[in-house]
């Protein structure tokens, strides 16, 4: 398998999840988070995270591709995420870093 082949496969496999719920909800009315920069902003650093992990880890074949993309962005959501207890809410508006932190952590 090429290079670019497996990371293109790394990539769909880290943004699957989305994809699977936007099939799931295509009759549904269209949330408003697909009209935020910062969900499509989020969305392709996902897909860069699986391509890279993928690049570095040069799998077998499509389905191992698809894996090692689909876990890279838990295992990062588990670096970054902030457990409840943590989040006061009490900002107006978090910082990039926080903002990104309860993204991947959610």
């Amino acid at each position: 398998m090429e290079t670019w082949q497996a990371a293109l496969a790394g990539a769909i496999g880290a943004i699957l999840p989305d994809l699977l719920k936007a099939i799931r909800k295509r009759f549904q009315k269209r949330p408003a988070y697909l009209g935020t920069s910062w969900y499509w902003l989020m969305l392709a650093l996902l897909a860069a995270l699986g391509a890279v992990v993928v690049a570095f880890r040069h799998p077998a074949d499509a389905l191992e591709a698809l894996a090692f993309g689909a876990v890279a962005p838990v295992f990062l959501a588990q670096i970054l995420g902030v457990e409840k207890d943590d989040h006061l809410g009490t900002e107006a508006k978090p910082r990039f870093i926080q903002q990104v932190r309860l993204w991947w952590g959610s």
